[in-house]
C-alpha cells in the first residue's frame, strides 16, 4: 500500500515520516541483493566485464555527431552516451537515435546525458518505440549528495514511478559525490555510496571537475562501502591513468581524455583506451557471473 500510494505521488514523500517510510521501502537485508542484481544486469547488458562507453559532445545541433559514434563503435566502445551540449534533448532522442540504429544496428547501446532534464522526463521523452529507444540515462545528480533523507528518496520514488509509468528497462547512472555537486567529506563517501547503490543500476562518481582525474582514494572508500554493486567513473580518465582506477570501476564514461576538439574524437586514442579497459583480468573470479570482492578487485591474473 505504502508503494503504491508512492508511485501514484512521489512528492508526497516530503509530508511522511521518513525513517519509517524508509525501512519498508529499503529493508537493510534486500541491500545486498540490489547491488548483486543491479552488477548482474550490468554483465546481461554488456559482453565485456568492463565496459566503455564514449561520452559524444554534440555542437552545431549534433552534425558531427554521426563521425563521432563510428569513431566509438570501430575503437571497440561498448557502447555511447549522447550529452545535450550543442542541441537538445528532444532531438537527440526523436532524430539521432534513430538514425545511429539505422546506421549502426538496431542492438547498438545508446545512453544520454540529458543536462538539465529530470529523469522522469527523459523517460517520458523515450517512450516505447524500438527506434528512440533509451538503454540508458545519466543523471549527474542522484539525489544523494545533498546529504538529506528526503531528498535522496524522493529522488528514488520518482525514478519508480517513471519506470512503473513506461516500463522502462534501461540501466540508470546516477550521479554520486559527483563534481556539479558540494563535495562530499570522505567520512561521508560510504553512506552516499550505500544510499545510491540501493537504487541506481551504476553508482556514477567524479573528479573534482570536468577533464580533472579522481582521487583513487575516495574510488576505494567507496568501493569498499559497496563491494558487490557496479560503479561508474565519469571524468578525467585517459589512456595514460585509466589503469589505476580498473581494479575499483567497472564502467568508465569518458569525453574529453579521447578527443581532439570538442564533439571530435581522436581515433588512436579512442581504440587505446578501449583495449586498456578490455583487457584487464579479474584475479580467480570463480563465478564469473558475481561481483568480485574488492580485494579481487585489486589484483590482476
Amino acid at each position: 500500500m505504502i508503494v503504491l500510494q508512492f508511485l501514484k505521488n512521489p512528492h508526497a514523500v516530503h509530508n511522511l515520516t521518513l525513517p519509517v517510510y524508509a525501512f519498508f521501502l529499503f529493508p537493510p537485508s534486500t541491500f545486498s541483493d540490489m547491488q548483486a542484481s543491479n552488477y548482474q544486469r550490468l554483465l546481461s547488458t554488456f559482453r565485456n566485464t568492463k565496459i566503455f562507453l564514449p561520452v559524444i559532445h554534440l555542437p552545431d545541433d549534433g552534425k558531427y555527431g554521426m563521425k563521432a559514434v563510428a569513431v566509438a563503435l570501430e575503437a571497440g566502445a561498448d557502447g555511447v552516451f549522447l550529452i545535450n551540449q550543442g542541441t537538445s534533448t528532444r532531438n537527440i532522442v526523436e532524430n539521432l537515435i534513430p538514425r545511429i540504429r539505422k546506421e549502426f544496428g538496431r542492438n547498438t547501446w545508446i545512453g544520454i546525458n540529458s543536462l538539465g532534464s529530470p529523469v522522469e522526463e527523459v523517460i517520458a521523452m523515450s517512450g516505447k518505440q524500438p527506434e528512440t529507444r533509451l538503454d540508458g540515462i545519466w543523471s549527474d545528480d542522484a539525489g544523494v549528495d545533498a546529504l538529506r533523507e528526503e531528498v535522496f528518496l524522493a529522488a528514488r520514488l520518482a525514478l519508480m514511478a517513471a519506470r512503473n509509468a513506461t516500463d522502462w528497462r534501461g540501466l540508470y547512472f546516477g550521479g554520486t559525490a559527483f563534481k556539479t555537486q558540494e563535495r562530499i567529506p570522505e567520512d561521508l563517501l560510504g553512506l552516499v555510496a550505500r544510499r545510491a547503490a540501493g537504487y541506481v543500476d551504476v553508482v556514477t562518481t567524479s573528479g573534482p571537475g570536468t577533464g580533472r582525474e579522481a582521487d583513487v582514494a575516495r574510488i576505494r572508500i567507496m568501493r569498499d562501502a559497496i563491494p558487490s554493486a557496479a560503479i561508474g567513473l565519469a571524468s578525467g580518465v585517459t589512456p595514460e591513468n585509466a589503469e589505476q582506477f580498473l581494479p575499483y570501476i567497472d564502467v568508465f564514461l569518458v569525453a574529453s581524455g579521447i578527443e581532439q576538439g570538442f564533439g571530435v574524437l581522436d581515433p588512436a586514442r579512442t581504440k587505446g583506451l578501449a583495449q586498456i579497459i578490455h583487457d584487464f583480468k579479474w584475479h580467480k573470479v570463480e563465478n564469473k557471473g558475481s561481483p568480485p570482492s574488492s580485494a579481487a578487485r585489486r589484483k590482476r591474473y
